[in-house]
């Protein structure tokens, strides 16, 4: 493992870094550029920036661990994992990883990372805190993002152009498969969602607009509903009351209670809609997407599509804040980052040192779940 220091500037007061407490990620945001090598770290207690960091190579993906100092990157250029000590930001080791990380997902608790990817399959299991493999798995197959249940013992993934969900034994390193009755002669599987409680697993099939609903203790399929022809990834409520589901093609928004699971709301918001943030009590959702600058918020209590508009660019990421009253929005195209207050419909801005696009975005803490 590589050790070294690397170089970084603070904005604004000389004690801006002590204030802010850099050795806890919590209320911090995190971005890196998508044209320089370089991660710049945003206090959400001020909105301000208070640090660049040069990483010296470019970032594919942030995870911040939300109850230690650390930061952690991975790169695509040499298939690497970087941890980053926030308390004197410098990276404190460099792990070369087995498997290309594509997609990492970190564990309810932020101590452990799951990478895997689409083109030559693998999963590699690692220690957020310790630097280091906890197993890895060379003949996984090819899957895009996992999702971990609620007690970390299960690890959920697609098949991606099977049509199968799998489930890994976090303990055994064993894995099985169950079979989803798509409709289609082929399948291109989204990653799967849970719910709250983690009892329901939901995946998406993007060539028949199918969405499956899997009970995750009995894994037994027992509902799938008929979307349209392109349904972005299924998304669970922070309260955990609805789960939804949108047609990027269509437009068509379809919100279920994941008690009864009976429809709550069925109707046409905008075509190319496949992120969403929803305020605290599950009422305010602000839609948007990673192909427009359109956005539009949706009142899940009158039913009712209450604000709209245009972002300056186009989205890659949005998070919520933890209190659930603003939605933080970084864009591949457009510097600094959009402040969207779910409650006064809105928007501010926090301005950033990097004046490029973004391609990573990652906050200590969110409302986001399931997802």
């Amino acid at each position: 493992m590589k050790k070294y220091l690397i170089i970084f500037f603070c904005f604004g007061s000389s004690n801006l870094l002590s204030q802010t407490g850099i050795s806890n990620t919590l209320d911090l945001l995190f971005v890196s550029s998508n044209e320089v090598n370089q991660i710049e770290i945003i206090d959400l207690s001020q909105n301000d920036s208070i640090a660049v960091i040069d990483t010296h190579k470019q970032v594919h993906e942030l995870f911040a661990t939300p109850f230690a100092p650390v930061l952690i990157f991975t790169s695509l250029e040499d298939n690497t994992a970087n941890f980053i000590d926030l308390r004197n930001l410098s990276i404190a080791s460099e792990m070369s990883l087995d498997v290309t990380p594509e997609f990492g997902v970190m564990d309810p608790s932020g101590t452990k990372i799951a990478f895997t990817n689409l083109s030559e399959g693998g999963i590699q299991y690692i220690s957020a805190y310790g630097a280091s493999t906890i197993f890895t798995i060379h003949d996984f197959p090819p899957t895009s993002a996992v999702l971990f249940d609620t007690n970390e013992i299960e690890l959920f993934f697609s098949g991606y152009q099977n049509a199968w969900i799998g489930f890994l034994d976090l303990n055994s390193q064993v894995y099985s498969e169950i079979e989803l009755p798509i409709i289609s002669e082929r399948a291109l599987l989204s990653s799967p969602s849970r719910s709250l409680d983690g009892r329901y697993i939901y995946i998406s099939n993007n060539l028949s607009g199918e969405v499956y609903a899997i009970n995750a203790f009995s894994k037994i399929i027992f509902n799938s509903f008929q979307i349209g022809d392109l349904p972005a990834r299924p998304y669970t409520t922070p309260s955990g009351s609805f789960m939804y589901m949108i047609d990027q093609v269509s437009g068509r928004f379809l919100s279920v209670d994941q008690n009864q699971f009976g429809i709550y709301f069925d109707g046409t918001l905008s075509a190319n809609l496949d992120l969403i943030t929803v305020g605290r009590f599950d009422r305010f959702n602000l839609f948007m997407g990673t192909t427009t600058n359109n956005y539009l918020l949706f009142d899940n209590v009158t039913l009712n599509i209450v604000d709209s508009g245009n972002f300056s660019g186009i989205p890659i990421e949005t998070f919520g804040s933890v209190d659930g009253r603003s939605a933080y929005i970084a864009f591949a195209d457009t510097p600094n980052i959009s402040v969207y207050s779910l409650e006064s419909q809105s928007i501010g801005l926090i301005e950033t040192t990097i004046k490029t696009g973004f391609d990573a975005m990652t906050v200590g803490l969110s409302n986001n779940v399931c997802h």
